[in-house]
C-alpha cells in the first residue's frame, strides 16, 4: 500500500494492486505448501524496495536503515537480493532518462552512495557466513547440486503472463497446470493500461517490470 502511495496512485488502484499482490496464486500456493521463509520474503519485499528508494535523496541514517531493511530480506530468502537488486536497477535507468542533462551528475552520486552503504551494510551483517566460505570453499560437487536448475523449470512463458503458478491448484510437485482462460484477464487488463493513460510515467515504468518479469 505504502509503494502505491508512494507512486502517486488512487485508492482503487491501491486496493487492486494490493489484492493481485496478496492473493495471486503464486503466494498462495507458498502459504499452502508451509514455504513460509520464502512468503515472508515476498511480503518484506515492497519495504525493502520502499526503503532503498526513499535513501537515495535522505540522509546517511536513512541509507543505514534501508541496508537493514535488505539484511532482513535476505534473512528471509537471500535471492530475494538479486531480483531486488535488478528492480532497483530499472528503476534507476527509467529516472534517469527522465532527468535533465545537468542533474544526472549528482543522480549517479545519490544512487551510487545509497547503493554503497547498503551494500556494506547488508555484507556485514551476513558476514558471519558469508566469511566462512572464504576459508571453506563449497565443493564442485555441491556447488553443482545447487546450480543445477533447470529440472525444477516447470513455468514456461504463458504461466508469467498469465501470472498462473504451474502447480495451481492441487500444489503436486511436477504436476503443472495447462493454461486457463479465466486468467487472461488479469495481461489484458495490464498491457491495456497505456491505452487508457497516455504517456504516464507511473504506468510505463510498470509495463516495463511486467515486461521484464515475464522472461525473469
Amino acid at each position: 500500500w505504502n509503494v502505491c502511495q508512494t507512486f502517486k496512485l488512487s485508492s482503487s488502484a491501491k486496493l487492486i494492486a494490493s489484492l493481485i499482490y496478496l492473493t495471486n496464486t503464486y503466494i498462495i500456493l507458498l502459504i499452502d505448501g508451509g514455504q513460509l521463509s520464502i512468503g515472508l520474503s515476498y511480503a518484506f519485499f515492497p519495504l525493502s524496495f520502499l526503503a532503498v528508494l526513499k535513501s537515495v535523496m535522505s540522509g546517511f541514517r536513512a541509507k543505514v536503515l534501508a541496508g537493514m531493511s535488505l539484511a532482513i530480506l535476505g534473512f528471509f530468502d537471500f535471492r530475494l537480493i538479486f531480483v531486488l537488486f535488478l528492480l532497483l536497477f530499472l528503476r534507476f535507468l527509467y529516472e534517469f532518462f527522465y532527468l535533465e542533462r545537468k542533474k544526472w551528475g549528482n543522480w549517479i552520486r545519490e544512487w551510487t552512495f545509497a547503493g554503497v552503504v547498503c551494500a556494506l551494510v547488508l555484507l556485514g551483517l551476513n558476514a558471519y557466513w558469508l566469511l566462512p566460505l572464504k576459508f571453506a570453499p563449497i565443493t564442485a560437487s555441491t556447488h553443482a547440486f545447487f546450480t543445477q536448475t533447470a529440472f525444477i523449470n516447470f513455468p514456461n512463458l504463458g504461466h508469467a503472463i498469465t501470472l498462473l503458478s504451474p502447480h495451481w491448484y492441487k500444489n503436486i510437485f511436477g504436476s503443472v497446470t495447462p493454461l486457463r482462460w479465466e486468467f487472461l484477464l488479469i495481461p489484458i487488463l495490464v498491457f491495456t493500461a497505456p491505452l487508457l493513460r497516455k504517456k504516464n510515467p507511473v504506468v510505463g515504468f510498470w509495463l516495463l517490470i511486467a515486461l521484464f518479469s515475464i522472461f525473469l
